[in-house]
């Protein structure tokens, strides 16, 4: 098992990640870098049919391919520290913390949460240049 206090997530940080299967969406919080916002958490809504939400999809279906779970992630909250809690639409969930899981496997979802973090900073920019008014 990883050591989650060894783990150092640096921000962006998923808070959390909901789908909104009725906007056809991903909802998320995320606690930005320094440099987009003095913040704590910010939230930004990806639809599903941008690029950005494509490839959280696929990162959503491969950590139920890794985690071995047959039902659809529903949502991501951040447990603190570098754990992750992780739910899926039968209503299992699944902690990062599992000390059943595998190292190999545990990095592997940090890499698509990395990403996953990364588009919500970069949508939430795109956003707030869009929203800026022009002099």
């Amino acid at each position: 098992m990883t050591q989650f206090d060894d783990l150092l997530v640096d921000p962006p940080i998923v808070d959390t990640l909901r789908v909104d299967d009725e906007t056809g969406s991903f909802v998320l919080t995320f606690i930005p870098t320094d440099g987009l916002s003095a913040e704590q958490k910010l939230a930004v809504t990806i639809p599903v049919a941008s690029a950005e939400g494509r490839q959280i999809l696929n990162w959503l279906n491969e950590f139920r391919r890794l985690l071995s779970v047959p039902a659809s992630v529903v949502h991501i909250v951040h447990s603190g520290g570098g754990d992750f809690a992780i739910g899926f639409s039968d209503g299992t969930s699944r902690q990062l913390s599992d000390p059943d899981l595998d190292n190999g496997l545990t990095l592997r979802v940090y890499d698509g949460l990395k990403y996953v973090s990364q588009a919500a900073e970069n949508a939430y920019r795109i956003v707030r240049v869009n929203l800026t008014p022009t002099p």
